[in-house]
């Protein structure tokens, strides 16, 4: 069974005289979070009881923001909040809490950045009483709401922004892995009606001789792979595994051995449709001869969640760019790679001139529009190498591996051009934007931290100048 501790040995411990961090004066970095969070992933992937996980979440919170608690409640079959980890809430909070029914929330373009602008949520909050706090929704996909995270002190204080984006990023990802967790649930108790059925029966069997042609096929093979059982029976293996050889399956099947082996691979359908399998094998003696009894079961949906689930880690959602985080990853990581092939590396810092005029204008709903179409505006002029991310609000990095500054300004300048002539339609208003640009380039000496300062000057720099332009700055003086 995972280790519970698993995540807490991946956090940063507070080593300071009085062993609390106050939210209210001293803000944790994003480190944390970002372990906090990897240790979800890892701790759902190893198989954690989704109790257990949910305990240690709260733990692992509480250890960041030592002075609050924490308590999960979940959305029942009935649409009500009940307690599923961490203490009740005192006073009559668990009473009010636990009898609201969650209906249609707000949905993820609406939802604000902090919960005490939102109406649905502030009439919850109001009753949060006789402690002081704010509720996180755990919303997962399509904006379903699956409970709240309620984060309280008994000191009065009002959510601090530091921490409530945080608590909001790894409310949403244990959103996720609940939803991930009920889908798994609903599986297995398909599964085991099935497996009732059907006897225990596999998902599809087959027996293979040593050349690798099918001797036998279960139905519900031939219904996984698109064959009827003659015409199955008439083929080899490699027919159905692409990227196999004869030689290399008949290889494989020299040293299966009587205990059996399990692993991943892919299977072509008689239609050409690319299945993600789970395949078990052992080795029998049948009728005096050996063969290679085989079990396949279909795991493309589980693959397909498991990818979503690490993409929703990574990837703003808005504009499908980078997040933060995983942008200064790689930073780091072209920045290594730059100094061991001696090759440039450039970086581009982009901020949309005056987007506060826009939201508070046409309202948040145009300025999301805006985001997602500057998205697509920046992958259709990347290669396939760049990288590009949403750094902040409005703010986005890209990083231009092999790109000396001849062409950074070449691609900043068609950038800049292709922002001035987008037209993006919010309701009956036509809107158009303009941007700024600070470049900066690898330089001796520099590091993370260091390049992308000098680049956020040149971006503060451009925005001084007048905005709608590029400035540049090299090597800081010595």
């Amino acid at each position: 069974m995972p280790d519970p501790d698993s995540i807490h040995d991946a956090l940063p411990h507070n080593t300071s005289g009085s062993g609390h961090i106050c939210p209210h004066r001293q803000q944790p970095g994003l480190r944390p979070w970002q372990l906090l969070q990897r240790g979800m992933l890892r701790l759902n992937t190893q198989g954690m009881p989704l109790n257990t996980l949910l305990r240690t979440v709260l733990q692992q919170i509480e250890q960041i923001l030592p002075q609050w608690r924490g308590t999960i409640l979940l959305r029942d079959s009935c649409g009500h909040l009940q307690l599923a980890a961490g203490p009740p809430l005192p006073g009559t909070s668990l009473r009010h809490l636990a009898g609201l029914t969650l209906c249609q929330t707000v949905n993820g373009g609406d939802m604000p950045a902090q919960l005490a602008r939102s109406a649905p949520y502030r009439k919850l909050a109001a009753r949060f009483e006789p402690d002081t706090g704010w509720l996180v929704p755990l919303a997962g996909s399509a904006g379903a709401v699956h409970g709240v995270l309620a984060i309280r002190q008994r000191t009065p204080s009002a959510p601090v922004p530091q921490a409530i984006s945080p608590l909001e990023n790894s409310a949403h990802l244990l959103a996720l892995l609940l939803e991930n967790h009920a889908i798994h649930h609903q599986l297995e108790h398909r599964s085991q009606w099935y497996r009732a059925i059907l006897q225990n029966t596999a998902d599809g069997l087959s027996v293979i001789d040593m050349h690798g042609r099918f001797l036998e096929a279960s139905d519900s093979l031939c219904r996984m792979l698109g064959y009827r059982q003659d015409e199955l029976r008439r083929m080899y293996l490699w027919q159905v595994m692409p990227g196999s050889t004869p030689q290399s399956i008949r290889q494989r099947l020299a040293i299966t051995g009587e205990d059996g082996e399990t692993f991943e691979s892919v299977n072509r359908t008689k239609h050409g449709r690319l299945l993600e399998v789970e395949i078990h094998t052992r080795r029998l003696i049948l009728d005096s001869r050996p063969v290679v009894w085989s079990s396949t079961h279909d795991i493309s949906q589980r693959k397909a969640l498991q990818r979503i689930l690490e993409q929703q880690a990574t990837i703003d959602t808005l504009t499908g760019l980078f997040n933060r985080p995983t942008l200064l990853a790689r930073l780091e990581m072209q920045l290594q790679l730059a100094r061991m092939q001696h090759a440039p590396l450039s970086v581009l810092l982009l901020d949309l001139d005056h987007f506060k005029q826009v939201n508070d204008r046409y309202g948040h709903h145009a300025g999301d529009l805006v985001l997602a179409a500057l998205g697509d505006t920046l992958e259709e002029v990347l290669r396939e190498s760049d990288v590009a991310g949403r750094v902040g609000g409005e703010e986005f990095c890209l990083l231009l591996p092999g790109q000396g500054l001849h062409e950074a300004l070449d691609l900043a300048e068609r950038i800049i051009d292709d922002i001035s002539e987008l037209r993006i339609q919010s309701g009956h208003h036509i809107l158009a934007i303009t941007s700024s640009i600070g470049v900066a380039c690898l330089q001796a000496g520099d590091d993370c931290r260091t390049l992308l300062a000098r680049t956020s000057r040149a971006l503060h720099a451009a925005k001084a100048a007048g905005r709608h332009r590029i400035v540049v700055l090299g090597a800081d003086p010595p």
